[in-house]
């Protein structure tokens, strides 16, 4: 909620740099999960996770916001509902490929690992996967 709403009142200002900000901090917050667990196992994971998961929260906050407004703006006001359910279709779609691959590649490493491995390697592809 924080990143959203801060979100809303700096893209006008400083524009697309709020969404690749947004961007960084996410990854960022992937990363020091993944690093986290991967050094300290599984028994530090939940301070660690409610802290990287909420620096993803707000990393996230910046960047969907402006998702859903940037792809928007340039369409004719006749083509605004077609635009619209396309833009929506895209985004649940990517969702849950999202959810998909890292979800199953959690699974599939959780089958041979102990929960903490297999959420470090999670936290390893889903850093890999939304790295240009």
């Amino acid at each position: 909620m924080v990143g959203s709403l801060t979100g809303k009142r700096l893209l006008p200002r400083y524009g697309l740099r709020v969404p690749v900000a947004g961007g960084a901090i996410t990854a960022l917050s992937l990363l020091l999960t993944a690093l986290a667990l991967q050094t300290g196992g599984a028994h530090h994971a939940l301070p660690v996770l409610l802290t990287t998961m909420g620096l993803m929260g707000i990393g996230n906050g910046l960047v969907l916001p402006s998702l859903i407004g940037a792809p928007m703006a340039g369409i004719a006001p006749e083509r605004a509902g077609t635009a619209s359910g396309t833009l929506s279709t895209t985004q649940q779609f990517a969702s849950v490929t999202g959810v998909t691959v890292i979800g199953g590649s959690y699974f599939a490493v959780l089958d041979h690992h102990d929960p903490a491995t297999a959420a470090t390697a999670a936290c390893w592809l889903a850093l890999a996967a939304a790295s240009p």
